[in-house]
């Protein structure tokens, strides 16, 4: 056996991984399982924030500050701007 064909053969047995060598090089491949549940769970999460964010909409006062007062006209409420407890709005209870 020649010298080039016996390296070639000692390479092919060092990077082949069921025989100990080295794993190939690269990206390891993904399985098609783990991505489907990481796209699931990025999805789940896309709509818990959307939901926030429709219930933090819903919830939210809409009262102006006109100089030292605020009015919410939606609740009819107004109140000092400066009250240490304003009350709260009608609409987003």
């Amino acid at each position: 056996m020649k010298s080039s064909s016996l390296m070639m053969a000692l390479v092919a047995l060092a990077t082949t991984p069921e025989l100990g060598g080295l794993p190939p090089r690269g990206k390891p491949e993904r399985s098609p399982t783990r991505r489907a549940e990481k796209l699931a769970a990025a999805q789940a999460k896309r709509a818990r924030r959307a939901a926030r964010r429709a219930a933090k909409v819903a919830t939210a006062c809409h009262a102006q500050q006109h100089s030292d007062q605020m009015d919410c006209a939606a609740c009819g409420l107004s109140w000092d701007v400066n009250d240490p407890a304003p009350p709260s709005c009608k609409q987003a209870a």
